[in-house]
């Protein structure tokens, strides 16, 4: 079995990826969650007049934690930005076989063992076809991708050890 699908890229596909990718980094909503509860956890603190360590110690990790957030994201967009960038023709074909997936576009041609691909991160707009430990991953747009393409890339990777998210 084959499956070809012509994926079209522009730049608010890649913001969204880039935050998918940093929620995910960060343990998504409850990642969120539990930066929110620290932020009002300061505020009290602040609010209540303390100026011992212990604000100090929250309001610094808090700091640390926005900047690790931030730079996950400007990290990935711009990565992705810069691939974007160099492509031709903003598009990228990706031939998905029963043995192996790759890809082609103006910049060169790869293909892979269903092995290299660890987990998908589902989402309605992109799939995020994630490598192993975390070392990157291939964003593959949804839009004129046909079901039985969709549950045959699932089927893949989950015969293959991956997670499907």
């Amino acid at each position: 079995m084959e499956y070809r699908v012509t994926a079209k890229y522009n730049r608010p596909l890649i913001m969204h990826a880039a935050r998918l990718v940093t929620d995910r980094s960060i343990g998504g909503r409850r990642g969120l969650v539990l930066l929110a509860l620290s932020v009002l956890v300061f505020l009290f603190l602040l609010v209540r007049g303390e100026r011992s360590w212990v604000i100090g110690l929250v309001g610094g990790t808090l700091l640390i934690a926005a900047v690790a957030i931030g730079s996950v994201y400007l990290t990935t967009y711009r990565r992705s930005l810069a691939i974007f960038e160099r492509l031709p023709e903003k598009s990228i074909e990706f031939v998905f076989t029963d043995n192996a997936w790759g890809s082609t576009s103006g910049l060169g041609t790869q293909s892979a063992s269903w092995k290299t691909i660890d987990s998908i991160v589902r989402d309605p707009r992109v799939w995020l076809l994630r490598m192993p430990g975390g070392s990157g991953y291939v964003m593959l747009p949804t839009e004129g991708i046909d079901d039985a393409a969709r549950s045959f890339i699932v089927e893949q990777v989950r015969r293959n050890g991956g997670r499907v998210d």
